[in-house]
């Protein structure tokens, strides 16, 4: 009901938690920071994504809640759906070509999760100048960190047996909803390697993380026109703000279910919608531990991209239906031996009797 509300009344997409004369402040100092953790996990159960706004050397941001009408998400057990556009399939496509062909050159790419979890944020400033984690989310996520409510998934590469690695790819997120699913806060990847396509590949293989986790949805935030957004609609599947809500509510339910029949219990609660969204307590579990950290794909092959066994397996009944239809279409155009013969001796007799009659009529003539 308090999404509903909120859907309807929105203009820009975005909300400004708190009130304008005291917005919701982000900073890692305690016992505050217990209020922000919470808050930040009842948003993102309720679907909302976030940014923070404020100065780079403020000790304190501003929070952002953001709904946006056009959403760029990954239901994690949709290949079909995922593969049934022709530029989502390209891109995948295009993208396993990419992995082969580092394989086949001794480059070795592999993904991890929070291995180094500080150098991913320098890197992130670095090669993103304008982006808008700043020190008091940063110390919020320090917060997060231990308890696996944030998560940094890192896509290195390394040439040769002995060439140091290099971290080319990050994406920054939460799991939420009894863990569910996943939001993307933010994301960046090294242009000097951008012939590689590290972003794509790093959302290929984190998704594929995901799915064997046991997520549902994967979920990049707001989608729109913007060059900034291009990649999202060939990774993601775009909805609408309803549909992406409705996606979320049954992960919820679906959630809630399994763990209840796990209890034998029927009183287990998805969420506290009499809290208030600063209440430890109102949000689902987020379960942050269902992901794997250190080493996930220490490899990365075809395998190891969402989606990919799936094209794979479509590519080859493609090719096999192909295949009997050209069988099909020689038995039209070319009737079978026995078939051939039967023609054969019909078509003798025939002959044989028109040229017998030949001389008759020849005779009648003179």
């Amino acid at each position: 009901a308090k999404v509903a509300r909120w859907a309807e009344s929105l203009v820009d997409e975005s909300i400004m938690f708190g009130s304008p004369m005291s917005p919701f402040e982000v900073h890692g100092a305690e016992p505050w920071v217990q209020t922000v953790l919470a808050s930040m996990s009842s948003l993102l159960s309720l679907g909302f994504g976030y940014v923070t706004q404020g100065a780079d050397d403020a000790p304190t941001s501003k929070l952002i809640a953001l709904l946006d009408r056009d959403r760029a998400t990954l239901p994690l057990d949709a290949e079909d759906e995922f593969l049934g556009d022709r530029r989502r399939r390209d891109r995948l496509k295009d993208v396993c070509r990419v992995v082969r062909a580092a394989r086949k050159k001794g480059q070795k790419l592999s993904l991890t999760v929070n291995t180094d979890f500080k150098g991913s944020l320098a890197a992130l400033r670095e090669h993103h100048g304008d982006n808008w984690v700043g020190p008091s989310l940063e110390a919020v996520w320090g917060k997060m960190l231990p308890e696996q409510r944030v998560c940094a998934f890192e896509m290195w590469s390394k040439d040769g047996p002995d060439g140091p690695p290099k971290l080319i790819a990050a994406d920054f997120g939460h799991p939420h909803t009894h863990g569910r699913a996943y939001y993307v806060a933010t994301r960046f990847f090294d242009r000097e390697f951008r012939n590689l396509q590290p972003g794509f590949i790093l959302a290929f293989a984190e998704a594929e993380c995901l799915k064997r986790a046991g997520f549902s949805l994967w979920d990049l935030g707001g989608a729109d026109k913007s060059p900034m957004m291009q990649y999202k609609p060939q990774v993601a599947i775009e909805m609408d703000r309803s549909d992406f809500l409705r996606r979320l509510r049954e992960c919820e339910r679906i959630a809630v279910a399994a763990v209840a029949s796990a209890a034998e219990s029927s009183t287990v609660a998805s969420s506290n919608g009499h809290l208030p969204l600063s209440d430890p307590g109102a949000a689902p579990t987020p379960s942050g531990n269902k992901i794997p950290t250190g080493i996930v794909f220490e490899d990365i092959g075809e395998d190891e991209l969402w989606g990919a066994v799936t094209l794979r397996e479509q590519e080859a009944q493609t090719l096999q239906d192909w295949k009997e239809a050209q069988q099909a279409a020689k038995k039209i155009q070319k009737p079978a031996k026995a078939d051939r013969k039967v023609a054969k001796r019909t078509v003798a007799p025939a002959q044989t009797t028109h040229a017998a009659a030949a001389p008759a009529t020849s005779a009648a003539a003179s």
